[in-house]
């Protein structure tokens, strides 16, 4: 999959806002954002032994778990607010094994979406492959207070200051 041309680094800067340091599991995973905008959304992760399996390979859930945030941000990106959204399903298809010692890359794009439903598939790969080890496809889902909600050319994208997001529907700080 190649990313929009026309990717914002207004959504990459509130994407950092929100999942910034304070997360707990991007701590613990050591992720990090790459490209984020238009529905298209980039993160990966380093290996980190105390995350592996017997063979010493990332677990397989921590794959997941990178695939489906992404999955989450693709959204955020697409929608152009950080409205809370729920996985309602979530495929994993694994095509081989994470290989031993390597870091994650995770790579999705959102390819369609109703008023309250959101369709991605993607990929995960080994750090400095191209060849994925892994596809996820996903439907994430929000709650749409109002069934008069604008088009999506009428959302404006988020900003932030001094590393705050200022989106009006991020449930982190929203007032």
């Amino acid at each position: 999959m190649n990313p929009p041309s026309d990717i914002g680094h207004e959504y990459t800067t509130m994407a950092k806002a929100f999942f910034g340091s304070h997360h707990p599991l991007f701590n613990s995973f050591g992720v990090e954002i790459g490209l984020v905008g238009k529905g298209h959304a980039e993160m990966s992760m380093p290996y980190a032994g105390n995350l592996s399996d017997r063979r010493g390979a990332l677990h397989r859930g921590t794959l997941v778990t990178l695939l489906d945030t992404a999955c989450g941000l693709a959204i955020f990106s697409s929608l152009g607010s950080l409205k809370p959204i729920a996985t309602i399903d979530l495929r994993v298809d694994f095509l081989k094994r994470i290989p031993v010692g390597a870091g994650l890359r995770a790579v999705v794009d959102c390819i369609g979406r109703t008023e309250t439903v959101a369709y991605i598939s993607g990929r995960g790969y080994a750090d400095g492959s191209e060849d994925p080890i892994a596809m996820v496809a996903a439907s994430p889902g929000w709650s749409c207070a109002s069934t008069n909600a604008p088009p999506r050319s009428a959302l404006a994208p988020p900003t932030v200051e001094h590393g705050v997001c200022h989106s009006t529907c991020c449930v982190t700080c929203s007032t």
